[in-house]
């Protein structure tokens, strides 16, 4: 089978808006007179014949998704699950296996392969030196520190970025307009267009939300190189690599023996859980890093030090409630750790000792009044192979 007839097989079950649709992020347009058959004639026909035009048009985490399958050569790679899917694997370029709930297996047929294998390291090399992914990060950067943002809104924040040198507002706008970020995170909510991070896709409630926060006036401004970083990564995105709080929450979880591919998405699952009001299952996940090594752990200061830094790493990172402003730097949505220092001892006759952590979320803003209005929960630390317990209590 040649690789024009498996794309041909492999786009034959796609109904014919969703040819269509795919034909137009690659910017090839039909009337919607078209036949369907016509359609599948023209995708696989250009998928098949024109390999380095598709790549260039890809988003950067794709082409670098094709590069690793390459570099494989041919073999099957295990994946974690992103918070959003990859393009070549939503339309079938990269083939996939998700039966597995922890890991998905992706891999490319062999007539593939070696249609990409000469040009996926010139596509990344080339859009690298022509700013081409540089500003796709900046894009991806601003969407995820955000969550959502009308596009008139950030057509203004992109014009009033600092950009490096031989950069200027003009050459940015041209390239975002070619952006396959663009194409796809971007919709209408009550006749307005909005652009929204992959990570929010409920972006409808992050900007009901925001209503009671009235404080928060307009959107935080954000520098070059903090987008920059910000939209590096995908399908994760860590916030403040070059703070403090980031470098503690780093150096925290390297002693707790995560290794640096498992660090990435840990750092980003605990900024996308402190994005949103703390409840029982999202204050469990935000410690699970912690509390899946406490057999390391050698004692309660430890282990209170290791939530610490992840509190304040939570409270510093950019929240979409706040249109970009930190829990520290707005004051709201703040977490708190506090320990009963009294609470020291036995459930029951075969319980180990446990030391109860109290975790605090001040919601004030959320009750749109002066009143201090919170959720609490309890964590008992114990040294044994047990996970910590969770337990919601009443705030006070």
């Amino acid at each position: 089978m040649d690789v024009r007839e498996l794309f041909h097989n492999t786009f034959s079950p796609c109904i014919k808006r969703d040819l269509s649709e795919i034909l137009e992020f690659f910017d090839l347009y039909y009337p919607l007179s078209t036949r369907k058959a016509e359609l599948l004639d023209a995708l696989a026909d250009y998928l098949a014949h024109y390999p380095l035009d598709w790549l260039g048009r890809l988003p950067e985490r794709d082409v670098l998704l094709l590069r690793n399958l390459v570099r494989a050569g041919g073999g099957v790679l295990s994946l974690d699950y992103p918070d959003y899917p990859s393009v070549v694997e939503t339309i079938k370029v990269v083939q996939s296996d998700c039966t597995d709930e922890h890991v998905r297996k992706v891999w490319l047929e062999p007539e593939v392969l070696d249609l990409i294998a000469p040009y996926v390291d010139q596509i990344l090399r080339e859009n690298e030196e022509n700013m081409i992914y540089p500003v796709e990060r900046l894009l991806l950067g601003y969407l995820n520190i955000y969550g959502v943002i009308e596009l008139d809104r950030l057509v203004d924040l992109i014009a009033e970025t600092d950009y490096p040198e031989g950069l200027d507002a003009e050459q940015v706008g041209e390239m975002l307009r070619e952006s396959p970020i663009v194409k796809i995170y971007q919709d209408y909510y009550q006749e307005k267009q909005y652009f929204f991070s992959p990570c929010a896709m409920d972006f409808d409630s992050i900007l009901e939300s925001r209503k009671v926060f009235p404080e928060i006036k307009d959107y935080r401004r954000v520098a070059w190189n903090e987008a920059l970083l910000a939209g590096a990564g995908a399908p994760y995105s860590c916030f403040g690599t070059d703070t403090p709080q980031y470098r503690k929450l780093l150096s925290m979880l390297s002693g707790l023996g995560y290794p640096e591919g498992e660090i990435e998405k840990i750092i980003h699952d605990i900024a996308m859980d402190a994005q949103y009001s703390m409840d029982e299952e999202s204050a469990e996940n935000l410690f699970r890093c912690v509390n899946d090594k406490q057999d390391l752990i050698p004692g309660f200061d430890r282990y209170r030090e290791c939530i610490d830094i992840v509190v304040e790493y939570a409270n510093s990172v950019p929240k979409w409630y706040l249109s970009g402003y930190s829990s520290d730097e707005a004051g709201l949505m703040k977490i708190s750790i506090r320990v009963d220092e009294s609470y020291s001892g036995y459930q029951g006759n075969d319980e180990p000792k446990r030391t109860r952590v109290n975790l605090y979320y001040d919601s004030t803003a959320l009750s749109n009044t002066s009143d201090k209005v919170g959720c609490a929960w309890m964590i008992f630390f114990k040294s044994s192979t047990e996970a910590p317990k969770f337990r919601r209590t009443v705030a006070s």
